[in-house]
């Protein structure tokens, strides 16, 4: 995630001599700094309600254009040309007229970013961690020039990862983690001590947020509660709104229910402040689960509840 967020502040500043194109449509801005073999990408996309998302990235030349996963830009008649959205970008002078936009999109991207890649500690502590971070660095001044204003928003980032994020643990007094299995309160970890909830607090934080694909067995529940209510009475063949509510309850309700049958260990940690629990996370499979994506930790969460003691002895 930091190489997404940063690599194109790197190499814009080394880009001297480059040529800058721009394009746009109905709902992006695009801007692309050339040199060479790389190109430094900025899309600027503006949603319904007129608010930009400035988003960042690096395509490498292969095969007479530019690519990196969906996003290419491709030569047409000493253009180019951004694909997959059509969009024909030619050299422009400057780009004074949507500076604003450009910075809007880009306070707002980073935050977007940011905010999903931390959404599983929950919207108070998120808001609570965005109040320390309002604290400890200075407002940027939209009259800043585009280049400071980028570099002021990228500092901010950078303090937020590597300060906010890390000393938040400071917060909380006590940490619990208790297995998920039916039936079972059996507890891994019970404890008031400093260095203990840091390293867990540690391990959930080191982690790479991975999408959930839509599954159609999702699907499967409706038309069997349809058919099912039809034939208990005939009339639900032509009423739907029953047969919804009842696979919304259902697709709600059960996977919690399963998940405790499941014979994969799965782990609650719960953390509290002056005796009230403020956030809890659910680890199975070695990932975050919340809400429908999930969060893969870097290291082994059940070997590093075995390591606790000794981390403890060893500072």
């Amino acid at each position: 995630m930091k190489k997404i967020l940063f690599i194109v502040f790197i190499l814009a500043s080394t880009f001297l001599h480059a040529t800058v194109y721009y394009g746009r449509n109905a709902k992006e801005l695009v801007f692309v700094t050339l040199k060479d073999s790389i190109a430094a990408i900025e899309v600027c996309r503006i949603n319904n309600i007129r608010q930009p998302r400035t988003y960042l990235d690096t395509l490498y030349f292969d095969n007479q254009g530019f690519r990196k996963g969906i996003a290419r830009l491709v030569w047409q008649n000493e253009k180019l040309l951004f694909l997959p959205d059509n969009i024909l970008l030619s050299t422009i002078v400057s780009d004074t007229a949507y500076a604003n936009i450009r910075k809007d999109g880009y306070r707002k991207g980073f935050a977007s970013l940011l905010a999903l890649k931390y959404a599983w500690v929950g919207q108070d502590n998120w808001r609570q961690m965005n109040e320390n971070l309002d604290k400890t660095t200075v407002p940027i001044p939209t009259s800043a020039l585009n280049k400071l204003y980028y570099r002021n928003i990228q500092q901010k980032a950078r303090i937020f990862e590597n300060e906010i994020v890390p000393h938040y643990a400071t917060t909380f007094d006590r940490v619990i983690i208790t297995d998920n299995t039916l039936l079972s309160n059996y507890r891994y970890v019970d404890s008031s001590e400093p260095k203990v909830i840091q390293f867990i607090w540690n391990q959930l934080c080191d982690n790479q947020l991975v999408f959930k694909k839509f599954s159609l067995w999702y699907l499967i529940p409706f038309p069997v509660i349809y058919v099912g209510l039809g034939l208990v009475n005939p009339v639900f063949f032509f009423v739907v709104p029953p047969a919804v509510a009842t696979w919304v309850a259902i697709t709600h309700w059960v996977p919690p229910i399963v998940s405790h049958l499941d014979i994969h260990k799965a782990y609650i940690i719960r953390f509290y402040h002056q005796g009230k629990e403020v956030l809890r996370v659910k680890v199975k499979n070695n990932a975050i689960y919340y809400q429908n994506h999930y969060y893969a930790l870097s290291r082994d969460f059940r070997s590093s509840l075995g390591s606790i003691d000794q981390t403890i002895m060893n500072h």
